[in-house]
């Protein structure tokens, strides 16, 4: 296992140093270079010195090489493992570090899961008020045209009344 250039260490360090789990050394072509920690405990199989990066970690096709740090979070790599992925260039390379986020996974889709259902309450609540609204200007209309109606007729009623007084 390689040992991790200075800035690539610092940086994990700034993150969470506990739960990296993997990274991986890459060339400018693509090809792994080095790789190091605990990729078999993200699903990470075959990993092979030379190979082209893609062939284990195919959304990163396309991706490469990059000029800032990328970072792709609750990235699925399979159906067990979750992880932040973040792809860091470096004048030797470039380093994709792996952090396990499976254990942040499902309580963050179910938070994501209130918001939406929130917001799905508040937009039917807006739906309703709308069509109150609607209704309740349809009734002022529907009264005001009784009104005028009711006073057309009082004052037929009273001219009625005057004629035979």
């Amino acid at each position: 296992m390689a040992e991790l250039p200075k800035n690539i260490d610092k940086y994990i360090c700034s993150i969470k140093p506990e739960i990296v789990m993997a990274y991986l050394h890459i060339d400018e072509y693509g090809k792994l270079i080095s790789w190091g920690g605990q990729p078999h405990k993200l699903g990470l199989e075959d990993l092979r010195v030379g190979q082209t990066i893609t062939e284990n970690l195919n959304f990163l096709e396309g991706m490469l090489p990059v000029s800032d740090i990328l970072v792709l979070r609750f990235l699925s790599l399979c159906e067990e493992h979750c992880a932040h992925v973040h792809v860091i260039p470096d004048n030797l390379g470039i380093y994709v570090l792996l952090f396990d986020a499976s254990s942040e996974y499902d309580p963050q889709q179910q938070m994501q899961q209130q918001i939406n259902d929130i917001k799905l309450l508040n937009y039917q609540k807006n739906q309703l008020l709308q069509a109150l609204d609607n209704q309740q200007n349809q009734l002022k209309q529907s009264c005001h045209k009784k009104v005028g109606i009711m006073t057309r007729i009082i004052q037929y009623l009273a001219c009625i009344c005057k004629k035979t007084v």
